[in-house]
This record gives structure tokens, sequence and C-alpha cells, in this order.
């Protein structure tokens, strides 16, 4: 074995992590998604210092038994707290209720519990690696639970987002999804090389890759998703009716549903901005519910405005759609108790040859939402 590419290979996934990380503090963000994923990044960082210490332990043959011991516990330990905190990332990423529920919160962490304890006693019980005479290190009879259990996080969550990115009717999350189920490719690929082959940290390199992976396809996603209601943004508006202008549907209409939140400026000014925050993302929640049945794109246009694009059969759809947003959303809004009605102005038209740019198709929509808040009571 070559240490000294061994030791490369560690310090080029720290230095790639630290990077990860300053990138992460800089962008300021104090999310509980965020937090966990930099405890995740600090975990990756620690499994090839300790990847680093194995590999120091080995070339110095003069090391007792005990070191490698620890050494050898101490990667274990953090190859399960990487594992885990992976698998309380994506369940919450997916909204699950492992992240969530406090007693699904415990039964999630129970199988790294139990790895973690029979790491521990191994030095006594060599159930899951032992160090002979020689100070070579074999493998235990329960070494596969390490495979079971570790990859069996990844795995598991992994495989539950990927179904959830072929659900049609959640569409505005289906990038996130896929995002979230491709982290174990790398992990799986290269760990499984590292337990036939061994000989370099391609399972430190495999994770590393996957966390730069993620990093990267979140960080493209939030360029195209507004950071308040996680609703597709100005720019991904525009990408997405280009295409559906360009090659609109020849046995389905297209529409575009323009809406503001009625005397907005009236929750902010009496109730403060928090608030008028708040009624944005309830008001964002609703159309995401209504709109996933009717497979629409849904994005917010600026400050209290939204714009639906929806290919349906007729218009009577859309005037269904309409009513439904509305109802759901005074629904949502008494279910939160609430003091102030919240409803939408919408106003829609339907794609014509004659719109020859997108302003051209949305000031259609604009002209009859302005008709629309012209006939609501004062």
């Amino acid at each position: 074995m070559n240490h000294i590419y061994y030791l490369e290979m560690d310090i080029f996934c720290i230095c790639i992590i630290l990077t990860l990380l300053t990138r992460g503090k800089n962008a300021r963000d104090h999310q509980n998604s965020q937090r966990i994923l930099n405890a995740l990044m600090y975990s990756v960082m620690a499994l090839c210092v300790s990847d680093t210490l194995w590999v120091i332990c080995e070339s110095i043959p003069a090391v007792v038994p005990a070191v490698k011991y620890a050494v050898d516990i101490l990667y274990y330990i953090l190859s399960g707290f990487v594992s885990y905190l992976w698998f309380l990332y994506s369940e919450y990423m997916q909204e699950s209720k492992f992240a969530t529920s406090r007693k699904y919160k415990l039964l999630a962490i129970i199988p790294v519990t139990l790895f973690n304890i029979l790491t521990l006693t191994t030095p006594w019980t060599g159930l899951m690696f032992y160090v002979d005479a020689d100070k070579q290190f074999h493998y235990g009879p329960l070494y596969i639970l390490q495979s079971v259990i570790l990859f069996g996080y990844i795995i598991s969550t992994s495989g539950k987002a990927f179904l959830r990115a072929q659900n049609k009717h959640d569409y505005a999350n289906r990038n996130k999804y896929l995002t979230i189920s491709s982290f174990c490719v790398f992990p799986l690929f290269c760990g499984i090389w590292q337990m036939n082959f061994g000989g370099s940290p391609v399972l430190s390199m495999g994770i590393t890759l996957a966390l730069l992976q993620v990093y990267i396809n979140l960080q493209n996603e939030k360029i195209s998703i507004d950071p308040l209601t996680q609703l597709n943004n100005r720019n991904q508006l525009l990408r997405y009716l280009s295409g559906k202008m360009k090659n609109p549907s020849s046995c389905k209409q297209l529409f575009l549903l323009m809406m503001d939140m009625d005397y907005f400026k009236k929750i902010n000014d009496v109730y403060g901005h928090v608030e008028g925050d708040k009624a944005l993302i309830r008001v964002a929640t609703a159309l995401k519910k209504v709109c996933s049945r009717y497979h629409c794109f849904v994005c917010r246009y600026g400050g209290d405005e939204f714009i639906i694009i929806c290919e349906v059969e007729s218009e009577e759809t859309i005037r269904t759609l309409c009513l439904e947003i509305n109802e759901v959303l005074a629904e949502d809004n008494a279910a939160a108790g609430a003091q102030y009605d919240l409803h939408l102005s919408i106003g829609y038209a339907a794609y014509t040859a004659e719109m020859k740019t997108i302003p051209d198709f949305i000031a259609k929509a604009d002209k009859m939402l302005y008709e629309v808040k012209k006939a609501r009571p004062h």
C-alpha cells in the first residue's frame, strides 16, 4: 500500500469539505437543514482524519495494539455517525416523521447505537474486528453488520426519495428528491470497492464526492427557488414558459394565471412584516396543495404576486382551479388561527399564436387581474 498516496487522498477530501463548510458559513443559512448538513460535513472530515491516523499507524511497526484498536474504533464510530446524519438530513429535507417526531427519531437512532456499542466492546469480544499478536487487522464474525446498518440508513432514505420523485403530484419537489436519492451512488460503489480490494480510502472519497454533488445541486436549486416560499422564482418561470410557448400541447390549452393577495399591505401595516411573510408562506402552501392535482407550474413572481402555468382541456377547469385555490387558502388560514382573511384576486389568459413574447402573455392575464381587483369590494 502506498502510504503517501493514501494520505494525499485523505487530505484532498478534507480540503473539499473545508471549502464547502466555509461557503456554507458565509451564506449565513441558519435553517435546521443547514445545521444538520454542517454536522454531517464535520463528521466526514473527522472520518478522513481518523483514516489518516489509521494509515500512520499502519506505517509505524512499533505502534502497540491498543492504539490500533483506538484508531479503528474511532473510524467505525465516525462512519456510523456519518451514515445516521445523512439519514437525518435526507429525512428532514423530505419532511419525514423520522426528522420531526421525537418517537421516530429515537427509533431511527437505535441501529447506530447498537453498532457503536458493538464497536466499543470489540477489543474484548472481537465481534466487529480484532488485532492479532502480529498487529494484523482481522474482521470479526459480526463485521457484516457495519454494511447492513450503515448502508441501510443511506439506501433506505435514498430509495424513499427516489420513489417520491416519481410522484407526479409533487412536481415542485422532484429535483430536490432526485438530488437526495443520488447521494447513495458514490458511497455504495466506493464502499463495495474498499471492502473487496482495500488499499486506498475510496469510501471517504465516495462520501466526499456525494456531498459535493448534493451541495452543488442544492445550490443550483436555490438559484431557481424563492427562499421564502420555496416556490419557483421568476427566472425559472421564464425558462419554463419559454419552452411551453415554443412547444404548446396539441390537445390542451396553455393558460397563465396571475394573482396577488387582497389587502396585503394592510396585513403588513397592522400585524407586521413577519406576519406578512407567514401569510405569503400560507398562500404558497395552498397553491402547492391545489396545483399538484392539476400538474401546474407555480412561481412567486414578486412581492405578493404569484403565477401559475397550466395545460388543461377547457377554461372551465381554470375557473374550478381558481375557486379551489381560495377555498383551500381560507381553510388553511382559519386552521392557522390568523386574525385576518386571506384571499387571492386571480386573472388568467389562454395562450394564442398572436402572443409573440412572454410579456405579451403575462400582460393579457394581468389585464384580467386588474379588472378583477377593480370589481372587488373595498
